[in-house]
């Protein structure tokens, strides 16, 4: 069983590609599948490396965009997942 995240665009219903985010935080390598059977196949479609750590399994994928807490920060940031590009970044209270 895989330890870690792993969720879907809830944003798009007929995008059927799950995320898989490995470990709970210091890694960068996010995994794409075509669908939840080739997750459960390890039959993956690609991989991308986002440009800082996260932290926790709470990421959300959303209208073609990763939402992500960066390790070790109380910084939120979106990603877009097609152009491989941080499109914003904010800080959280606490």
């Amino acid at each position: 069983m895989p330890f870690g995240a792993w969720f879907n665009d809830m944003g798009d219903e007929n995008v059927s590609k799950v995320f898989f985010m490995d470990h709970y935080f210091k890694e960068r390598n996010v995994k794409m599948f075509n669908s939840t059977s080739d997750f459960v196949k390890d039959k993956m479609e690609t991989t991308f490396l986002i440009p800082m750590r996260w932290a926790g399994t709470g990421h959300v994928a959303y209208k073609g965009a990763l939402y992500y807490t960066r390790y070790n920060t109380t910084m939120m940031y979106r990603y877009d997942y097609n152009e491989r590009r941080v499109l914003a970044e904010k800080a959280l209270p606490g």
